[in-house]
């Protein structure tokens, strides 16, 4: 996860960040809001409604947008199926807000469960002044862009054996993105298939937890690798019969892939057209002793760096952090 930075330190050369970030922004924001709800054992139905209006005001801007949105929450549910039907129709920014995700899952007690779904959302780029991730690409663009994506998505769960597997296809049109250099926004169309597989293996205090993703797809826009894996191997259990007690080492492995770069201006990732990185992995180890509110751990972060002196990046300009001891302590 990246994070907007001011100035980030390598070695011994400082890197600072992009103008704009101490820019002063004023957002007063007036709402009303009513929804009415009946609910019993077999189905829940809620409705609702927003109206809303944000004064965003800058030494660039001073503008006012209004929102209003309604919608509905409704779910059925009998012997282990649940249908649920969710969305919400409005206008914002002179254009239209729709969000409709309709799911029904199955569940078999004690054996797994099934889920299937689908989600058609439409929003202009502005709409995220509402949700106060205000940024400088909106701020200044009186052109918002309307995004719009569909999405469809099947899961299965099987706990006796620690398994779950996603399986999603994701098209989304007028995506904002940054060209090459970082400084101009442009909206593209992406679309994907994701796979994602976990399997977290259990036997007495042995725990062996395992993770695979890939997206393939026309995502070529966004330079990212076409798989990773997570892996967690620790033990957990009881010392002395008082105290709970956990340790192992996490491990995080990406093939080789042409980094990214990103820009704290517009807080978006860009194609650097950097080479491609090297194999990219991450080594973590911990312990943690808990007894009742009180818990003690310490942690080792990036174990790979007392023998690998190359600097990792994930993105481009953001090293990946050199290896350090952690020591904390919390109660209740």
């Amino acid at each position: 996860d990246i994070t907007p930075q001011d100035t980030a330190v390598f070695g011994e050369s400082r890197i600072v960040s992009e103008w704009g970030m101490r820019r002063p922004i004023q957002h007063v924001r007036s709402s009303v809001q009513g929804a009415y709800h009946i609910e019993n054992k077999g189905f829940r139905n809620r409705y609702w409604f927003r109206y809303a209006l944000n004064q965003v005001s800058s030494d660039l801007t001073n503008r006012g947008i209004s929102e209003i949105v309604a919608g509905t929450e409704n779910a059925f549910q009998w012997k282990g199926l649940e249908l649920n039907l969710d969305g919400f129709f409005g206008t914002t920014y002179g254009a239209v807000l729709l969000d409709f995700y309709p799911k029904a899952s199955y569940e078999i007690d004690g054996v797994g469960a099934l889920d299937f779904g689908f989600r058609i959302h439409s929003e202009p780029s502005g709409y995220q002044w509402n949700n106060l991730e205000i940024t400088f690409v909106e701020l200044e663009n009186n052109d918002a862009f309307t995004l719009s994506s569909q999405e469809i998505y099947g899961s299965l769960a099987i706990p006796e054996v620690g398994l779950k597997a996603r399986v999603s296809s994701y098209a989304g049109q007028n995506i904002p993105v940054l060209d090459t250099t970082g400084t101009s926004v442009t909206p593209i169309s992406i679309a994907y298939l994701q796979v994602d597989i976990q399997e977290d293996f259990k036997y007495k205090w042995f725990h062996f937890d395992n993770q695979f993703v890939t997206q393939l797809g026309s995502n070529s826009v966004y330079s990212m690798p076409q798989f990773y894996t997570r892996h967690k191997l620790y033990l957990v259990g009881k010392l002395f019969h008082a105290l709970n007690f956990q340790s192992g080492i996490s491990a995080d492995f990406a093939p080789a892939y042409s980094v990214p770069a990103y820009s704290p201006l517009y807080t978006a990732f860009y194609d650097s057209k950097e080479d491609p990185s090297r194999v990219y992995y991450r080594l973590d180890v911990f312990a943690s002793i808990k007894v009742q509110g009180f818990r003690f751990f310490a942690k080792y972060e990036n174990l790979n760096g007392l023998w690998d002196e190359q600097v990792l990046f994930q993105v481009a300009d953001y090293p990946q952090l050199d290896g350090r001891f952690r020591l904390g302590i919390s109660w209740t």
